[in-house]
């Protein structure tokens, strides 16, 4: 049989992912959300295909607003923080 390869998602990937599924249960193009967010629509592109790895705070805030994804949840998605960081906070 042979073996399934492992495959390691990287954060600008796993930003990705987050960012096109949040896009696409809202019905939004990414010409949209780039309207929407002041964010170019190139920069969209880059962001869910995975290939940013470190995005501007702002393009972040301005996605994730228009997208209703709470800033923690990217941050942590992109490896800014992790979940215990959250509970020193609070």
């Amino acid at each position: 049989m042979p073996e399934t390869p492992i495959v390691a998602i990287t954060p600008g990937v796993a930003f990705g992912l987050l960012l096109r599924g949040a896009r696409e249960s809202r019905r939004l193009t990414q010409d949209q959300v780039a309207e929407l967010s002041k964010v170019s629509r190139r920069t969209l592109t880059r962001f869910e295909g995975g290939q940013t790895v470190t995005p501007y705070p702002e393009h972040v805030r301005a996605v994730c607003q228009v997208l209703d994804i709470p800033v923690t949840a990217a941050l942590i998605t992109l490896g800014y923080l992790d979940e215990s960081d959250l509970a020193r906070v609070a």
